[in-house]
């Protein structure tokens, strides 16, 4: 269990880094803020070993910047879309 909600937290983020460095690309280049370094799986997981709630891992992963979804329920959410859209 643990490892499949990292990984979609993970996957996510990720998503959401690649539409950002999209978004960013062209004449604001100049202006963009400084590249973020997302978590690794073994990060998130080590976050939950050490006690942290889900919701304690997704606030801190939005207070770097790493995440701009509202709740980590639409990071879920978008994930499972995702995921059976592939299906």
């Amino acid at each position: 269990m643990l490892d499949a909600v990292a990984e979609r937290l993970r996957v996510a983020v990720a998503r959401e880094q690649a539409d950002r460095r999209r978004a960013l690309r062209g004449p604001e280049e100049l202006d963009r803020p400084r590249t973020l370094t997302p978590l690794t799986l073994d990060q998130i997981a080590q976050e939950r070993r050490n006690g942290k709630s889900w919701g304690d891992v997704f606030q801190a992963m939005k207070s770097q910047g790493l995440i701009q979804a509202e709740s980590l329920a639409q990071v879920l959410g978008r994930y499972d879309r995702a995921r059976h859209s592939r299906s």
